[in-house]
């Protein structure tokens, strides 16, 4: 196993994930990414409710729905969910909109929400509703 440069996961993990489950997890390293050859990765999921109020700004809120997209996209992430069809379990829980992003990795996903065209538009979220995020660690 190649390993490089500096590395988010480290050596010794990924040989033990090797031996116990047969794949590594696939390390990162800054902009240009180096990878291990044949190991599997584990990937970065963001995920969102938003609660839209009726106070809030919709069109506001509409502009960064259309804005978000291609920035997210350009940093690796791909959409898995974004619907307002949400069925709630709970009275505790009610989203009116619900948004999954895979990203390849969590320096990705870093990289993503700080970037200056992210910057430029989050205000417009922030003033417009309430979105409650997570981030969640798992396999792609």
């Amino acid at each position: 196993m190649k390993l490089g440069q500096r590395y988010s996961i480290c050596a010794e993990w990924n040989e033990h994930l090797q031996r116990m489950r047969g794949y590594a997890a696939l390390p990162v390293c800054g902009k240009k990414r180096k990878y291990i050859e044949g190991a599997v990765h584990m990937a970065y999921y963001f995920m969102i409710d938003t609660y839209i109020t009726e106070d809030g700004n919709r069109e506001e809120y509409d502009f960064y729905i259309e804005k978000v997209r291609p920035i997210v996209e350009s940093y690796g992430g791909e959409y898995l969910v974004r619907t307002e069809d949400v069925t709630c379990l709970s009275d505790k829980r009610k989203p009116q909109r619900v948004i999954l992003i895979r990203f390849p990795s969590k320096e990705d996903l870093d990289e993503c929400f700080s970037s200056k065209e992210y910057q430029a538009i989050m205000m417009k979220r922030v003033n417009s509703v309430d979105a409650r995020a997570v981030i969640v660690e798992g396999e792609p």
